[in-house]
């Protein structure tokens, strides 16, 4: 016979949009109190243990090799003997120490001759280490012409004092010149050992093979660590400078870089901690929780799928997750082998690999703390390798200068060109120079040498110009196609108001040809400079080294070039 079944559901209805009513859960009721502790599932136990004891153990290689630019050779490197980032960000010597470090070193060595009592054989070292003469690229920078007049003859060469002196921390002799005075020779070598080892702990060796490339305005190298027998490649192909960490290196499969085997082993035995968070809501229904985080008032919408997730990890799975401390040296890649996990029941239950697990489920595109893994000559990242990098890097507490060189990289839609603009040069003396600066006194000087140049008559002279002129430190950089497809920006010469408009400062390679890749340029533009930096590593050295950084631009530019133009003369 027929039938009809019905159901009846009870369902929520909410009266409003706030959440906070119903998480106060108010109580006007003890029974009631505890027929929700019942329906919470407060009263019910289960045989799931909590963990009280872990033990690990794995294993974690040194990072011994070190490779420069995208095809330098190998080196050894090793990581207490100075920080990654000195390694990679040091300049080859592609031109004498500024003035600025002569004059600074020298002054140095005064200082310490007065702190021996020994500052009467300072105007002997002066006259014998005599600084250079000004260079004429110093003749239209007046502080850098001042700064000269105020030091030479008065300080000795820091860089020639140093090279005089030698080993002298070791042998313990001075050079012949200037004579010393038998009475006076220990208080000049107390100065003289303190002065090497003051300049050699902010001097470090230069690269005889940079890091940097120009055509990406980026360092590229890599490290490599013997790990379970092989050698694990890690590279850098995009750090811009700055502050060096684990997430700019990836895992190269299939790369070699031979290392030299160093290992740790790693074995812990500890007592897990619950993770704690400030604001984690309580693990009891009525315990006092803190009322300045309040998740019941967190808005979410149907399309804030990442604030839910927060929300139902804090209120349901916060108290889920223990924490044991692994110690790992600086400057290794390390390995986890085995994790055990005893409860309070006694069972003993081997962890597995996250990466593991995921793989097994098809999900190896994602991971925390852990390196994308790419194969060699490739830019797309294939995986996740299960090593944790902790890279001999230096902490954020370094001390920067202001920028001594400076160019700004800028698409100008108007001219259909890309500009290099050079805002700081370095100049011989080894100051900041103000190229927009320069320029406009170099204009002002030409206009009162050359007196006004405006025609007579009764009507003003027209003049065709096949293109305007720009400031000389406005670059032109002209798109070629190096190969089928492939654009890239070359430096080339464009009509300036004065001077040959070549560049005057490192970044934009004057010795060299420089051929830019079209996507270092984006439409935001780009910020390149350089600075000096110091810094101490973990023994207490101290290092002192000139650095290169890339940061997005301001956007867009106008040059003001135009072509094709008739204008008044004059």
């Amino acid at each position: 016979m027929p039938s009809i079944t019905t159901w009846t559901r009870l369902e929520p209805r909410p009266r409003a949009e706030d959440m906070a009513a119903a998480l106060e859960a108010r109580v006007h009721d003890p029974l009631w109190l505890l027929a929700r502790q019942w329906q919470t599932g407060e009263f019910r136990g289960d045989d799931g243990g909590s963990p009280i004891l872990v033990e690990l153990t794995g294993e974690a290689a040194m990072v011994t090799a070190y490779r420069p630019g995208p095809a330098g050779d190998p080196q050894a490197y090793d990581v207490a003997a100075a920080p990654l980032e000195v390694l990679v960000e040091r300049e080859a010597p592609g031109e004498a120490p500024p003035y600025r470090w002569r004059t600074d070193a020298g002054v140095h060595f005064l200082r310490l001759l007065r702190r021996a009592g020994a500052a009467v054989h300072g105007p002997a070292y002066a006259a014998e280490y005599r600084l250079d003469s000004p260079v004429p690229d110093d003749e239209a920078h007046p502080p850098s012409l001042r700064f000269r007049a105020v030091t030479a003859g008065r300080v000795p060469d820091g860089v020639a004092l140093r090279a005089a002196l030698g080993d002298v921390a070791g042998t313990g002799a001075l050079p012949a010149e200037p004579p010393v005075p038998d009475a006076d020779r220990p208080k000049v070598l107390a100065a003289a050992r303190a002065f090497v080892r003051w300049y050699d702990d902010r001097v470090p060796a230069p690269a005889e093979h940079e890091a940097w490339v120009a055509e990406r305005m980026e360092y590229t190298f890599a490290v490599s660590a013997k790990s379970a027998g092989a050698d694990l490649v890690l590279a850098a192909p995009e750090y811009a400078g700055g502050s060096l960490d684990w997430p700019d290196f990836r895992v190269e499969t299939g790369a070699s870089l031979p290392a030299a085997p160093a290992t740790v082993p790693v074995a812990v035995t500890a007592f897990p901690a619950p993770v704690t968070y400030a604001g984690m809501p309580a693990p009891r229904l009525w315990e006092f929780e803190d009322a300045r985080v309040q998740f019941g008032s967190v808005d979410a919408g149907p399309g804030d799928l990442a604030r839910m997730v927060m929300v139902e990890f804090a209120s349901v799975y916060g108290n889920d997750w223990f924490l044991v401390p692994v110690d790992v040296p600086v400057g290794s890649v390390s390995r986890i082998d085995s994790l055990v996990v005893t409860d309070t029941f006694g069972e003993r239950t081997r962890v597995r690999a996250a990466a593991d697990v995921d793989a097994l489920a098809g999900r190896t595109d994602w991971s925390m703390y852990q390196l994308s893994r790419a194969p060699t000559g490739s830019a797309v990242a294939t995986g996740i390798e299960p090593v944790l990098f902790v890279p001999p890097v230096l902490p954020t507490t370094r001390l920067e200068s202001t920028p001594v060189e400076e160019i700004r990289l800028m698409r100008d839609e108007v001219a259909n060109l890309v500009w290099a603009v050079e805002g700081v040069v370095q100049s011989g003396a080894g100051l900041a120079v103000d190229r927009f600066e320069l320029f406009q006194r170099q204009r002002a000087a030409e206009q009162r040498d050359g007196g006004s140049t405006a025609p007579t008559g009764d009507g003003p002279a027209l003049v065709y110009r096949l293109a305007t002129e720009v400031p000389d430190h406005w670059v032109a950089l002209l798109p070629v196609e190096t190969a089928p497809g492939e654009l890239r920006l070359r430096r080339a010469s464009a009509p300036h108001a004065s001077g040959p408009g070549a560049p005057l400062g490192r970044l934009l390679t004057p010795d060299r040809e420089l051929v830019l890749f079209e996507e270092e340029v984006p439409r935001a533009g780009a910020r390149v400079t350089r600075t000096r930096q110091y810094a101490r590593w973990l023994d207490g050295s101290t290092y002192v080294w000139t650095g290169r950084r890339k940061r997005p631009g301001r956007g867009e530019g106008a040059s003001g070039l135009r072509f094709d133009v008739v204008e008044p003369r004059g």
